[in-house]
């Protein structure tokens, strides 16, 4: 009832990193729980990016870090009223991973590098605006929802199912009010222009946020985060422009493991 998914374990990451330290290693695959845990993870992530039947996730509650990677591969997003998704690995020295510097590229007028810089929550709403779920639906018609899913005399063509089960969940969707990203959607958006991440940094923490609570919040974060998280975050964006899904994966997987490494 409380989280979709809020991340991975991170106290077993820190474990092994620190043993990794301490036996000397040079190769950053030599961190056996690192590399099979990214491997992992990145495989699961990619498989249901590209599975060939529609794929359905209820995104309730918490959904941040590797629970985006798990939901934003999904052919169905949803959302409920109490969903909370966000790119949180400014705060843990990550970068927003499995998928994260492809999928925030694709955030509409560049918003996507203020989400990695801040780590912001995103509402139902902002999280449908920012195209990172598809459709809200009220928690307590998940039941009647799957029950509807059961009844359904699904097509044999997948395109027809994709369809079917878009015309499920239209049945039950429901609206909330625009949240504080689409409030300051132009400012952000403005703020988040230019190829410079100092700039970027000081245009953010420059936006005016004294009736703006969730903003305000934002730039706490962002001030209080790991400057590499920041320049990573930041660079993985800029070079994942134009590279495939596949080719993003392998790329992050390789910086996951220089993570976990050298901290």
């Amino acid at each position: 009832e409380k989280a979709f998914c809020a991340g991975g374990d991170l106290h077993s990451l820190y474990r092994s990193m620190v043993g990794y330290r301490q036996a000397g290693h040079q190769d950053i695959r030599a961190n056996g729980y690192a590399s099979e845990f990214f491997e992992v993870e990145y495989r699961v992530d990619h498989r249901i990016h590209t599975f060939p039947k529609p794929v359905l996730c209820w995104g309730h509650g918490i959904v941040m870090g590797g629970g985006i990677g798990l939901m934003s591969g999904a052919s169905h997003r949803v959302v409920s009223e109490r969903s909370k998704l966000a790119f949180p690995e400014i705060t843990v020295g990550l970068f927003p991973d499995v998928g994260g510097s492809w999928l925030l590229n694709r955030v509409p007028e560049g918003v996507g590098r203020f989400l990695a810089l801040t780590g912001a929550i995103l509402s139902p709403a902002d999280a449908i605006h920012a195209g990172l779920a598809d459709v809200q639906l009220p928690e307590a018609s998940r039941a009647e929802v799957l029950e509807a899913l059961v009844q359904t005399a699904w097509s044999d063509s997948a395109n027809e199912r994709s369809a079917q089960l878009d015309a499920v969940l239209a049945a039950y969707a429901a609206t909330s009010e625009p949240g504080p990203l689409q409030r300051n959607a132009q400012a952000i958006a403005a703020a988040c222009q230019g190829g410079v991440l100092e700039d970027m940094v000081a245009a953010i923490s420059a936006l005016p946020s004294d009736d703006e609570p969730w903003l305000a919040t934002a730039q706490a974060t962002m001030a209080a985060g790991a400057p590499g998280s920041l320049r990573l975050g930041f660079e993985l964006q800029r070079r994942a422009e134009g590279m495939s899904l596949a080719e993003v994966f392998r790329m992050e997987y390789v910086v996951a493991l220089h993570c976990a490494a050298h901290g």
